[in-house]
């Protein structure tokens, strides 16, 4: 576990324990993945020490017309 007062190196692995602040997601527009046009999902995620991380959660297709993502982001406490 990195503690707080330390920052991890370039590259490196971490692992994180604490709570997604889903209400503060941020969709980052104009991303393609496979041919499939959408967004990558960027969620906080408060630790077990207070500091925030903000963690890519990953990719959601919006398709052609860019309608928002339909699969939801799961809110759930990480350990």
């Amino acid at each position: 576990m990195v503690q707080p007062t330390m920052q991890p190196a370039q590259g490196a692995q971490i692992t994180l324990r604490g709570e997604y602040l889903a209400e503060h997601t941020l969709y980052l527009d104009n991303r393609i993945v496979d041919g499939s046009v959408g967004v990558a999902a960027l969620t906080p995620l408060r630790d077990s020490y207070g500091q925030l991380w903000l963690v890519q959660r990953g990719f959601l297709a919006t398709g052609p017309h860019r309608e928002p993502p339909k699969q939801l982001l799961p809110v759930a406490r990480l350990s």
